[in-house]
């Protein structure tokens, strides 16, 4: 759980929930005016400049993390500081396909399709579960570490990619900062992101914290808080991303009374 502290923490801040709430309007716009090209080329724009922002900041974490461990477990011994580092770095490079996989989801739910973004943490937490059965008993937790970033790349990410390619994705990479959409694109997500960091530092005191308290204290307290999400994540999250893409789109088109 403490090895997870950092890249989700990366993930929030770069990306978080902004990816489809913001998207989705602007991708939904394009296709209602019929410039699907256009949409695309928004996509590029966005897709571009976060795989070299997210790139930047894992190496720089990845080479930063038996600094970063100070902070993130101050409590453990010198092994499992080493342990918290080897983890850390494994699961690092996953974010980079839960966030292009997030903006890959949110250009499929602008046109209804809900499928790969239900299918995605299915096959996410499958990996995770495959990589603890076949590699954990002669890897421990690094197994289970390789099934998270095994079941990124297979869920999030190649689920919508594949998707994405039958509706004719164009995915022209190349940095435009002046894009007006980019622009639009962290205006919008900027509250977002830092809103999705800060809830994400109560996760990161809990570990923090329970490193301090002994063995399984860390993953007593995570368990219990997530326990407590169960009725949100059942009924408030299905039910707001469920109806969030048909919202924006009769928004784009001017039906706020139908």
């Amino acid at each position: 759980w403490s090895a997870f502290v950092v890249p989700d923490f990366l993930n929030y801040l770069l990306a978080g929930g902004a990816l489809s709430i913001v998207f989705i309007p602007i991708f939904a716009a394009y296709l209602a005016r019929g410039e699907e090209t256009k949409g695309w080329r928004a996509f590029s724009a966005i897709a571009s400049f976060l795989v070299v922002a997210l790139g930047v900041l894992t190496v720089f974490l990845w080479v930063g993390m038996p600094q970063v461990v100070e902070l993130v477990a101050p409590g453990f011994d010198d092994a499992q500081k080493a342990r918290l580092v080897e983890l850390s770095r494994i699961l690092l490079p996953a974010q980079l396909f839960h966030v292009i996989g997030g903006l890959l989801a949110a250009a499929l739910q602008a046109r209804d399709q809900h499928k790969e973004a239900a299918l995605a943490p299915l096959v996410y937490n499958g990996g995770i579960i495959a990589g603890g059965l076949v590699l954990g008993g002669t890897l421990g937790a690094a197994g289970f570490a390789w099934g998270v970033l095994a079941g990124s790349f297979l869920g999030p990410f190649l689920l919508p990619w594949l998707a994405c390619r039958k509706h004719g994705m164009r995915w022209t990479f190349g940095l435009d900062l002046k894009h007006a959409d980019l622009r639009t694109y962290l205006a919008r997500s900027l509250p977002i992101m830092i809103g999705f960091s800060i809830v994400v530092v109560d996760d990161w005191f809990l570990r923090r914290e329970g490193s301090k308290l002994g063995t399984g204290a860390v993953t007593t307290l995570t368990y219990a808080k997530n326990l407590m999400k169960v009725p949100m994540g059942v009924f408030g999250l299905a039910a707001g991303v469920a109806a969030y893409p048909t919202l924006a789109r009769l928004a784009t088109e001017g039906k706020f009374l139908d």
